[in-house]
């Protein structure tokens, strides 16, 4: 009787799935431009100042990891598109807009922890799986951020 395994079960890794390039960097700056609106956004609204910290870290953040994504493409031959917002990514900067105080930070918090998760996944996933070197490393040196920040959330209480 034969006995099949699947590559898991035999411990060789199945084929991983090719990152489309112009995929990544699109969602990447889209992803970069949400945190950078969403939080300016909120340091409108905000009187928490654990809040303020993380809304201006993630300006920072997202503005140098814009730039060395763009410096990687240029390095490649590639262009960044501009960043668009998804409707999704919108309605969420608008509801922060529409709320004031600690109702602004949850639907902000709630925002950025969506975010993350989804900015991790990608820049993971790109890191892993993509195809043009010098972006890869860029994508994980990012995706190590994108960790901190994610790790940072988790600390924030709203009263």
């Amino acid at each position: 009787m034969a006995v099949t395994t699947t590559p898991a079960e035999s411990g060789v890794p199945a084929a991983a799935a090719v990152v489309d390039t112009a995929d990544y960097l699109a969602r990447a700056a889209a992803g970069d431009r949400f945190e950078i609106d969403s939080s300016k956004a909120i340091l409108e609204k905000t009187g928490n100042a654990d809040v303020k910290a993380f809304a201006n870290m993630m300006i920072a953040d997202h503005q140098k990891s814009s730039d060395e994504l763009k410096a990687a493409a240029r390095k490649a031959g590639l262009d960044v598109p501009p960043a668009s917002l998804d409707p999704d990514q919108q309605g969420q900067i608008d509801a922060i807009r529409k709320t004031s105080g600690a109702d602004a930070d949850r639907v902000y918090l709630n925002a950025q922890r969506t975010a993350h998760a989804m900015a991790l996944s990608l820049h993971t996933d790109y890191a892993a799986n993509g195809t043009v070197p010098d972006l890869k490393a860029t994508a994980g040196r990012i995706a190590t951020v994108v960790q901190q920040h994610s790790d940072k959330l988790s600390t924030i209480s709203i009263k």
